[in-house]
């Protein structure tokens, strides 16, 4: 989770606009216990103005 940020960070330009959002989390039921595995859903969204002459 905590390196979710690095998927902008090495594939977007810096001064365009983008968005990571975790839709899925899913790891179990029990309390207390590190499920084996864990499933992550996500979008990544881009916004990416293309200039044209």
């Amino acid at each position: 989770m905590n390196n979710l940020q690095y998927i902008i960070a090495w594939n977007i330009d810096p001064n365009e606009k983008a968005v990571v959002s975790v839709t899925e989390f899913h790891g179990g039921t029990a309390r207390n216990i590190i499920p084996d595995p864990v499933t992550l859903g996500s979008v990544v969204i881009a916004a990416i103005l293309v200039k044209t002459l």
